[in-house]
């Protein structure tokens, strides 16, 4: 029966969203205030039952546990630092602080910033009436299981991709300082978050800006063009990372024969 009704609150605010995108007017509001309701209710109802799910902040957790061990001991972070959400999580959990209901409502969030992302990036690249409705509808499609569902750091940032693809359009068009530096803090949310999302952002900026050059070259037109500058400016924090991450692989293999 729930997913029965799930799946029939899902379907009827897509096509809400579609007849919005259709006819042009504001009803992508109820349409995206049914698809968020449900996703809501799919986020948190199994922790009013007590359900449990895999993970939610405390995978790998023997090996986090052997991390905060090695904090304890020593007064200081020890040689893996990454992930550090990770870490702090399995710290809380050990001073008995109640998050349970964090993790339903980080995946409620990260939901959120994708389906809003996705639609207004559509919006930012057509330009036209109605599309804004028709991202909503194709960003509401997108219903995850175990990993979104545990909060994996690769996840979440991998969701607020729309957010930044939308970001580096309008700063390829209008060049503003204010978009470069909304960039800058979401790259940095990404390039902490993990490392194989790090990468497909900064593969992302760089062929944008080599698209966006020989587009310029070939049309002959004074269409704006992204500066590789941009993605480069992320190389030194993502090699000093993976440095840190290879340096601190004998710690990381040593606090998890710890934890075990």
């Amino acid at each position: 029966m729930f997913w029965f009704t799930f799946y029939s609150i899902m379907v009827g605010g897509i096509l809400t969203l579609i007849a919005a995108a259709i006819t042009q007017t504001r009803y992508w509001r109820h349409g995206l205030g049914l698809v968020l309701s449900n996703y809501a209710l799919y986020f948190f109802l199994p922790k009013a039952r007590g359900y449990r799910f895999y993970g939610q902040g405390t995978a790998d957790a023997l090996q986090h546990f052997g991390d905060v061990r090695a904090i304890l001991e020593t007064g200081s972070l020890p040689g893996i630092w990454y992930p550090g959400e990770h870490v702090l999580m399995a710290e809380m959990t050990m001073l008995g602080v109640p998050i349970d209901a964090m993790p339903y409502l980080a995946a409620l969030l990260f939901t959120t910033l994708q389906i809003i992302g996705i639609g207004v990036l559509v919006k930012t690249l057509s330009g036209k009436r109605g599309s804004l409705a028709a991202g909503l509808a194709a960003g509401s499609t997108l219903i995850y299981t175990t990993f979104h569902l545990s909060n994996h750091p690769a996840m979440n940032s991998f969701m607020i991709v729309p957010v930044l693809l939308t970001l580096t359009e309008l700063y390829r068009r209008s060049n503003d300082t204010e978009y470069l530096l909304l960039i800058l803090l979401v790259g940095l949310f990404i390039i902490y978050s993990h490392p194989m999302t790090t990468l497909f952002m900064l593969g992302v900026l760089l062929l944008t800006s080599i698209y966006s050059g020989v587009f310029g070259r070939l049309s002959l037109s004074s269409t704006p063009q992204l500066s590789p500058r941009l993605g480069v400016a992320f190389l030194p924090l993502r090699i000093c990372l993976a440095h840190k991450l290879w340096s601190d692989a004998p710690s990381y293999n040593k606090n998890r024969h710890v934890a075990r």
